[in-house]
């Protein structure tokens, strides 16, 4: 996976997270069914769709490549803000799912 294929991951987390953060989310998670990568925000027990990737596609692709070179952690900026990334990578019925804790530079996770 090229540096290029990456930073367009980042790219396609950050609009993910835009949309996670306008709907009060503070955790996202990505599951694959059926070809597609379903994406979701989540706040407490609550959780919206707010994206589906086919998984084949180069932004999904970028996407997982970004979390996986990032499982350790990352901090992004979306906006204005700053924020620090726990990423969790687990399997789902054969297939990689992820889950995105995320919160304000400052604040703990």
């Amino acid at each position: 996976m090229t540096f290029q294929n990456i930073e367009n991951g980042k790219a396609i987390l950050i609009e993910i997270m835009k949309k996670a953060v306008s709907v009060g989310a503070n955790i996202i998670e990505i599951e694959n069914a059926d070809g597609f990568d379903g994406i979701y925000a989540i706040s407490g027990s609550l959780g919206v769709s707010i994206k589906m990737l086919k998984s084949n596609t180069e932004k999904s692709i970028s996407l997982r490549a970004f979390l996986y070179k990032h499982k350790k952690g990352a901090i992004v900026k979306v906006g204005e803000d700053c924020y620090k990334l726990k990423i969790h990578i687990w399997d789902s019925f054969g297939a990689d799912a992820y889950r995105i804790e995320f919160k304000k530079k400052g604040e703990h996770l």
